[in-house]
Protein backbone atom coordinates (compact mmCIF):
# COMPACT_ATOMS: atom_id res chain seq x y z
CA UNK A 1 0.00 0.00 0.00
CA UNK A 2 1.34 3.43 -0.63
CA UNK A 3 2.80 5.38 2.16
CA UNK A 4 0.42 7.32 4.32
CA UNK A 5 1.33 10.25 6.11
CA UNK A 6 -1.60 10.11 8.67
CA UNK A 7 -1.36 6.64 9.50
CA UNK A 8 2.23 7.43 10.27
CA UNK A 9 1.18 10.39 12.42
CA UNK A 10 -1.40 8.39 14.36
CA UNK A 11 0.98 5.23 15.22
CA UNK A 12 3.31 8.06 16.46
CA UNK A 13 0.56 10.10 18.85
CA UNK A 14 -0.83 6.54 19.81
CA UNK A 15 1.94 4.71 20.77
CA UNK A 16 4.39 7.72 21.56
CA UNK A 17 8.54 7.67 21.63
CA UNK A 18 10.58 6.10 24.18
CA UNK A 19 13.22 9.11 26.19
CA UNK A 20 16.99 7.84 26.05
CA UNK A 21 17.70 10.19 29.31
CA UNK A 22 15.57 8.38 31.80
CA UNK A 23 17.47 5.45 33.31
CA UNK A 24 18.99 4.57 36.58
CA UNK A 25 21.38 1.29 36.96
CA UNK A 26 21.52 -1.27 40.00
CA UNK A 27 24.47 -2.97 40.51
CA UNK A 28 24.12 -5.95 43.21
CA UNK A 29 27.52 -6.35 45.50
CA UNK A 30 29.12 -9.85 44.92
CA UNK A 31 29.46 -12.16 47.42
CA UNK A 32 33.49 -11.77 47.57
CA UNK A 33 32.95 -8.17 47.75
CA UNK A 34 29.69 -8.03 50.53
CA UNK A 35 31.81 -9.87 52.48
CA UNK A 36 34.98 -7.41 52.29
CA UNK A 37 32.24 -4.64 52.97
CA UNK A 38 31.11 -5.85 56.55
CA UNK A 39 32.01 -2.75 58.88
CA UNK A 40 34.19 -4.78 60.88
CA UNK A 41 36.50 -5.97 58.03
CA UNK A 42 39.58 -4.62 57.75
CA UNK A 43 42.95 -5.94 55.95
CA UNK A 44 46.10 -5.64 58.24
CA UNK A 45 49.22 -5.70 56.56
CA UNK A 46 52.59 -5.18 57.79
CA UNK A 47 55.80 -2.97 55.96
CA UNK A 48 58.93 -1.86 56.31
CA UNK A 49 59.51 1.61 57.29
CA UNK A 50 61.14 3.34 56.03
CA UNK A 51 63.29 0.50 54.81
CA UNK A 52 65.50 -2.68 55.15
CA UNK A 53 68.54 -0.22 54.16
CA UNK A 54 67.54 2.44 56.83
CA UNK A 55 70.51 3.41 59.42
CA UNK A 56 67.95 4.44 62.26
CA UNK A 57 66.40 0.58 61.67
CA UNK A 58 62.85 2.07 62.78
CA UNK A 59 60.43 -0.58 63.76
CA UNK A 60 57.82 -2.02 61.23
CA UNK A 61 54.27 -1.03 60.89
CA UNK A 62 51.02 -2.89 60.44
CA UNK A 63 48.82 -0.50 57.81
CA UNK A 64 44.94 -1.42 58.01
CA UNK A 65 43.22 -1.31 55.09
CA UNK A 66 39.00 -0.44 55.51
CA UNK A 67 36.76 -1.38 52.91
CA UNK A 68 33.80 0.82 54.20
CA UNK A 69 33.59 2.62 51.31
CA UNK A 70 32.04 -0.60 49.28
CA UNK A 71 29.04 -0.20 51.00
CA UNK A 72 28.84 3.91 50.01
CA UNK A 73 29.75 3.32 46.79
CA UNK A 74 27.54 0.78 46.36
CA UNK A 75 25.10 2.84 47.42
CA UNK A 76 25.75 5.92 45.15
CA UNK A 77 25.98 4.09 41.74
CA UNK A 78 22.38 4.64 40.83
CA UNK A 79 22.50 8.22 40.84
CA UNK A 80 26.54 8.17 39.28
CA UNK A 81 25.67 6.42 36.07
CA UNK A 82 25.56 9.26 33.97
CA UNK A 83 25.27 7.19 30.38
CA UNK A 84 25.51 3.44 29.39
CA UNK A 85 24.30 1.45 26.70
CA UNK A 86 21.81 -1.81 27.19
CA UNK A 87 22.58 -5.03 26.26
CA UNK A 88 22.65 -6.99 22.87
CA UNK A 89 22.99 -10.01 21.60
CA UNK A 90 24.92 -11.25 18.27
CA UNK A 91 24.38 -14.27 16.43
CA UNK A 92 27.27 -15.93 14.91
CA UNK A 93 26.52 -18.18 12.38
CA UNK A 94 27.50 -20.90 9.55
CA UNK A 95 26.39 -21.37 6.17
CA UNK A 96 24.81 -23.90 5.27
CA UNK A 97 22.38 -25.34 2.70
CA UNK A 98 19.16 -26.09 4.00
CA UNK A 99 18.84 -29.50 1.71
CA UNK A 100 22.23 -30.12 0.97
CA UNK A 101 21.75 -27.79 -2.32
CA UNK A 102 20.54 -24.70 -3.33
CA UNK A 103 20.65 -21.44 -1.86
CA UNK A 104 23.25 -21.15 0.76
CA UNK A 105 21.72 -19.74 4.53
CA UNK A 106 22.88 -18.43 7.95
CA UNK A 107 22.28 -21.08 10.74
CA UNK A 108 22.84 -19.29 14.58
CA UNK A 109 25.00 -21.74 16.36
CA UNK A 110 25.57 -19.66 19.38
CA UNK A 111 25.06 -16.49 21.07
CA UNK A 112 28.04 -13.26 21.56
CA UNK A 113 26.54 -10.97 24.22
CA UNK A 114 27.79 -7.65 23.62
CA UNK A 115 29.32 -5.53 26.52
CA UNK A 116 27.26 -3.21 28.37
CA UNK A 117 29.29 0.25 28.55
CA UNK A 118 28.47 2.45 31.32
CA UNK A 119 29.56 6.38 32.11
CA UNK A 120 30.04 7.14 35.87
CA UNK A 121 30.49 10.52 37.18
CA UNK A 122 32.67 10.34 39.96
CA UNK A 123 32.38 11.23 43.52
CA UNK A 124 34.36 13.78 45.66
CA UNK A 125 36.05 11.43 47.74
CA UNK A 126 37.16 8.42 44.84
CA UNK A 127 35.11 5.95 46.51
CA UNK A 128 33.07 4.63 43.70
CA UNK A 129 36.62 4.48 41.71
CA UNK A 130 38.03 2.55 44.59
CA UNK A 131 34.95 0.22 44.45
CA UNK A 132 35.87 -0.77 40.56
CA UNK A 133 39.50 -1.15 41.56
CA UNK A 134 38.59 -3.37 44.55
CA UNK A 135 36.25 -5.26 41.97
CA UNK A 136 38.94 -5.95 39.34
CA UNK A 137 41.35 -6.90 41.74
CA UNK A 138 39.72 -10.06 42.98
CA UNK A 139 38.45 -10.70 39.55
CA UNK A 140 42.51 -11.04 38.92
CA UNK A 141 44.62 -10.15 42.03
CA UNK A 142 47.51 -7.62 39.67
CA UNK A 143 47.71 -4.84 42.74
CA UNK A 144 50.80 -5.37 45.25
CA UNK A 145 49.28 -4.11 48.79
CA UNK A 146 52.25 -2.77 51.15
CA UNK A 147 54.36 -6.04 51.63
CA UNK A 148 51.80 -8.36 49.87
CA UNK A 149 53.04 -9.02 46.12
CA UNK A 150 50.14 -10.05 43.47
CA UNK A 151 49.34 -13.22 43.39
CA UNK A 152 47.90 -13.27 39.73
CA UNK A 153 45.43 -15.47 40.33
CA UNK A 154 41.56 -15.64 39.57
CA UNK A 155 38.65 -16.19 42.54
CA UNK A 156 36.26 -18.73 41.87
CA UNK A 157 33.39 -16.54 39.25
CA UNK A 158 30.43 -16.96 41.68
CA UNK A 159 32.43 -15.18 44.52
CA UNK A 160 33.12 -12.14 41.70
CA UNK A 161 30.33 -11.92 39.87
CA UNK A 162 27.45 -9.85 40.54
CA UNK A 163 23.85 -11.55 40.60
CA UNK A 164 22.60 -9.07 38.59
CA UNK A 165 23.67 -5.22 36.77
CA UNK A 166 19.62 -3.88 36.10
CA UNK A 167 18.91 -1.11 34.14
CA UNK A 168 15.61 0.74 34.65
CA UNK A 169 14.31 2.68 31.53
CA UNK A 170 11.50 5.38 32.38
CA UNK A 171 8.64 7.36 30.77
CA UNK A 172 8.09 10.85 30.90
CA UNK A 173 5.66 9.65 34.85
CA UNK A 174 8.44 8.35 36.25
CA UNK A 175 6.98 4.82 35.97
CA UNK A 176 9.48 1.80 34.72
CA UNK A 177 8.82 0.93 31.20
CA UNK A 178 11.68 -1.78 31.34
CA UNK A 179 14.21 -3.73 33.12
CA UNK A 180 17.36 -4.73 31.72
CA UNK A 181 18.95 -7.81 33.83
CA UNK A 182 22.21 -8.70 33.19
CA UNK A 183 23.25 -12.14 35.15
CA UNK A 184 26.93 -13.34 36.23
CA UNK A 185 28.12 -9.77 35.15
CA UNK A 186 31.83 -8.66 36.05
CA UNK A 187 33.33 -5.58 35.31
CA UNK A 188 36.03 -6.05 32.15
CA UNK A 189 37.54 -2.82 31.42
CA UNK A 190 37.73 0.23 34.31
CA UNK A 191 39.25 3.13 32.03
CA UNK A 192 41.88 5.67 32.90
CA UNK A 193 41.11 8.79 34.08
CA UNK A 194 42.13 11.68 32.07
CA UNK A 195 43.77 14.24 34.63
CA UNK A 196 45.13 18.06 33.93
CA UNK A 197 45.95 21.22 35.19
CA UNK A 198 44.04 23.22 32.73
CA UNK A 199 41.10 20.63 33.30
CA UNK A 200 39.43 23.41 35.52
CA UNK A 201 36.14 23.03 36.16
CA UNK A 202 36.05 19.44 34.56
CA UNK A 203 34.16 16.83 36.01
CA UNK A 204 35.97 13.10 36.40
CA UNK A 205 34.53 10.44 34.80
CA UNK A 206 35.23 6.98 33.79
CA UNK A 207 33.73 4.50 31.83
CA UNK A 208 33.27 0.64 32.90
CA UNK A 209 32.38 -2.31 30.25
CA UNK A 210 30.24 -5.42 32.16
CA UNK A 211 30.56 -8.98 30.64
CA UNK A 212 27.77 -11.42 31.63
CA UNK A 213 26.31 -14.55 30.60
CA UNK A 214 22.62 -13.80 29.62
CA UNK A 215 19.89 -11.24 30.00
CA UNK A 216 16.25 -10.80 30.21
CA UNK A 217 14.13 -7.78 29.36
CA UNK A 218 10.87 -7.77 31.02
Amino acid sequence: MPFNITDFSENLSKYGTGSANKFDIGIAIPPLMATLGKPSTTSKVTVQTPGPNNPKNLPNVTQTQNYSFINSAAGIIQFRAESCTTPGVAMMTTDTNKLGVGARIKQPYNAVMNDVHVRFLADAGGELEAFFNTWTNLLYNYAQDGSTTATFMTNYRNEICSAAVSINKYDDAGDIINTYNLFQALPTVVSPISLGWEQQNTKVKFIVNFSYVGFTIT
